[in-house]
Order: structure tokens, then C-alpha cells, then sequence
């Protein structure tokens, strides 16, 4: 269904002619943010290990942290 459409394919004339421009720029891009989001997934998942009674010691450390902030 896709290949009949009108718009299939609309703009490979560009890609010919301009995309050794931007693809490579743009794929590099992406795939750097796609490596940070991994990585801050993983640090956040370490601290975030679906155990209440890790979740109640962070939550006693923020309490603590803000209120020693406060004075």
C-alpha cells in the first residue's frame, strides 16, 4: 500500500543529489543521543531497582539532604 501512494518515494531526488550531506551528519546525531539515553537508562536503573525498601532509604536520604538545606 505504501509503493502506490502518490507521495511514496516523493523526495529521492534529493537523497540523490544532497543526501551524502546529511545523512551521515544526522545519523551520527542520533546515534550519539541513542548512546546517552542508554547510558543515563542504565545509571538510572542501578539506582532504581524496584525494591521498596531501597525506594524508603532514598526517600529518607532526599528528607534528610533537604532538610539539612534548609538550616
Amino acid at each position: 500500500p505504501e509503493t502506490t501512494h502518490f507521495s511514496h518515494n516523493m523526495f529521492s531526488h534529493y537523497h540523490k543529489a544532497l543526501g551524502f550531506l546529511s545523512l551521515p551528519l544526522a545519523t551520527g546525531f542520533w546515534n550519539g543521543v541513542n548512546s546517552v539515553a542508554h547510558q543515563v537508562a542504565d545509571s538510572v536503573r542501578r539506582i532504581y531497582t524496584g525494591n521498596g525498601q531501597t525506594y524508603l532509604v532514598h526517600i529518607l536520604i532526599y528528607t534528610l539532604v533537604i532538610y539539612m538545606l534548609m538550616f
